[in-house]
């Protein structure tokens, strides 16, 4: 389905849970947030009963992210009755990767189509301070295991000062893993604590580094899933390096998807405060049409462009999912 700006809208993003076991600072604020009573989540049915609907309207492509999906019970199992739904061609997730070591050989079996892992650093101390309590030990496992059971595997890293300095090193891991890098730009959300008093890094910084330290680059029209990630190749080490300049250079005329919290608010924008409750038909007297209807409503409310760069957001990052 195109939306009034004639955007074509195929992918839904999907939050299972609001729950996470770590504490990110750009994602949580320091006194943690009031988590959703569960019988407020949707179920897993009421999802599936969504994502069918969706189907008829164009939807072809799922993400499931959190909180941390990978702590709901029963994930796996939802990616499995996903992948069987016809007209759903890709079925993803974004997990901070702490539980990838025990799940991966599930989700192979299960078929998901590839994982997005959220790293922001390589060094122990710094991974503990952004996320409060994290052990990095953890996320590479689970990255080592995911890649060795043949799951496609990005890493996403939050761009900020604090961490510029170790770009380079994180794309030499990202090479050795067998993975592919994205870096996106940090967004000023009111949940932020951040790591330096003026945190953003633009892509053109990024890329300026990224020039200085292996030499040549080249655009490329690679591309990779349904994400909105520029890639650039560096030829010295043979690889792709993306980049999600969501503030410095937004890609709103070309977005292609919509949003479904763990509460059950479909959002046409994550930048914005718009949402529909799609809850309130399912838990009602209802037919697919009604389904349906709620989630076109969305996709014509979607904004033409975010305003990120002119305003702080009122976001968590853990009820949305990024």
């Amino acid at each position: 389905m195109k939306d009034k700006f004639g955007r074509d809208i195929y992918y839904l993003r999907i939050s299972v849970t609001d729950r996470c076991n770590l504490r990110c600072i750009y994602c949580m604020p320091e006194n943690g947030v009031k988590f959703i009573p569960h019988k407020e989540i949707l179920r897993f049915e009421e999802i599936i009963e969504i994502v069918k609907a969706s189907t008829t309207i164009g939807i072809s492509s799922v993400r499931l992210t959190g909180g941390e999906p990978l702590l709901r019970k029963g994930t796996v199992e939802l990616i499995r009755m996903l992948k069987d739904i016809k007209g759903i061609n890709r079925v993803t997730m974004t997990t901070n990767g702490t539980l990838l070591s025990k799940y991966a050989k599930e989700l192979k079996s299960a078929g998901i189509t590839s994982i997005n892992v959220s790293l922001d650093t390589l060094m122990p101390d710094k991974f503990r301070k952004i996320t409060r309590n994290g052990d990095i030990n953890d996320v590479i496992e689970g990255i080592k295991k995911a890649v060795g059971e043949g799951i496609t595997t990005k890493l996403n890293v939050v761009l900020q000062k604090e961490n510029l300095d170790e770009a380079a090193d994180l794309i030499r891991f990202s090479k050795e893993m067998g993975t592919t890098i994205r870096f996106i730009e940090y967004m000023p959300l009111d949940s932020c604590i951040v790591l330096s008093e003026d945190p953003f890094v633009s892509a053109k910084e990024l890329i300026r580094i990224i020039e200085e330290t292996f030499g040549d680059i080249a655009e490329t029209n690679y591309t990779m899933g349904d994400g909105p990630a520029k890639y650039i190749h560096i030829k010295s080490l043979d690889t792709e390096v993306g980049i999600i300049a969501s503030i410095s250079e937004p890609f709103c005329s070309r977005c292609n998807r919509i949003r479904l919290t763990s509460d059950g608010i479909i959002k046409p924008c994550l930048a914005s405060n718009i949402g529909y409750d799609i809850k309130s038909v399912l838990r009602a007297k209802h037919g697919e049409k009604d389904i349906v209807n709620t989630i076109v409503n969305a996709i014509e409310a979607k904004p033409l462009m975010h305003h990120m760069n002119s305003k702080k957001q009122e976001i968590h990052m853990n009820k949305i999912g990024g």
